[in-house]
């Protein structure tokens, strides 16, 4: 059985509600999980994965609103934590947009990266990047799928 270590990174406490994300690191692995609660119930969750290499980053795997709780602002503050996390551990994002798989909301869910900051990775649909280093080219993550999944 894995065991996840949990923290708060974000909270707020509203007059109607109450808002926050606690990011969950599962013991003896790459896979950090953040969790969006709105009055302690689960509305979304985004999955990240720490690689080192060609640079360090995360690569976002999935990030994922209920359907019920979308059109609320969720997937932006849940970007704005991710996006946050990234920044401050001073590592690069890399973001395989798995809702692209569905063609039908590829260009929206596209759309919705592009405007958070991300940039689009050379030559493969639906991959976006986020804080690279400075001098760094967004096409160093042209490749990066083909050599971890070898």
């Amino acid at each position: 059985m894995n065991n996840y270590e949990c923290t708060p990174l974000v909270q707020e406490n509203g007059d109607e509600t109450n808002f926050n994300i606690t990011e969950c690191i599962l013991e003896n692995s790459s896979e950090t999980i953040l969790e969006m609660r709105v009055d302690e119930k689960l509305v979304g969750t985004a999955e990240i994965f720490f690689h080192d290499l060609p640079i360090p980053h995360y690569k976002l795997s999935e990030i994922y609103i209920n359907p019920d709780q979308r059109s609320h602002g969720y997937g932006a503050k849940l970007m704005k934590a991710l996006e946050e996390k990234i920044s401050t551990e001073n590592v690069s994002g890399l973001l395989f947009d798995v809702v692209g798989i569905n063609k039908a909301n590829a260009k929206e869910a596209d759309g919705m990266y592009e405007r958070h900051g991300w940039i689009p990775v050379p030559g493969r649909d639906h991959y976006m990047a986020y804080n690279l280093p400075e001098g760094v080219d967004v096409s160093v993550f042209s490749v990066i799928d083909r050599q971890q999944a070898a």
